[in-house]
């Protein structure tokens, strides 16, 4: 099956780009190759939003950027507990010494523990949706091996 693609150029406007993934999409669709996995729905979903809103379209740079921002956020996660633990320990050492500065103390570890509570909740979320996207890839790609 041969298909015929123009090629565009800095010039061609959004429709037009989206259009050829479009036309890609519907071709490879029901073809029962590794393109079909790759020139899916989900990817012309995905890049339709890209172009929609001026980002690059560049599948493997954001999937890189989603595991580097879950690392970042995994490691503040953890800086974040390490700080509490410190926290605790000097409220422990000041019990003795000054009740006043607990209360303190209490205060900007809820504070840190609120935080963790959102790093956990992004991760979460940024798992699931790369899990849900992970899910859509293999499950185009088994139906084909």
């Amino acid at each position: 099956m041969a298909i015929k693609i123009e090629i565009l150029d800095a010039t061609s406007g959004k429709f037009e780009e989206i259009a050829i993934l479009e036309k890609l999409v519907r071709s490879y669709k029901g073809t029962g190759t590794y393109l079909e996995g790759l020139f899916s729905n989900n990817l012309l979903g995905w890049f339709r939003n890209q172009v929609h809103d001026d980002f690059t379209g560049d599948i493997m740079d954001a999937l890189e950027g989603s595991h580097a921002d879950l690392a970042r956020n995994n490691t503040d996660k953890v800086s974040l507990r390490n700080e509490i633990d410190g926290y605790k320990k000097r409220m422990s050492d000041l019990e003795y010494m000054h009740g006043c500065e607990i209360r303190k103390y209490q205060k900007e570890i809820e504070s840190l523990e609120s935080r963790i509570e959102h790093k956990q909740a992004y991760l979460e979320r940024v798992i699931a949706e790369n899990t849900v996207m992970r899910n859509n890839l293999n499950a185009e790609v088994l139906t084909y091996i």
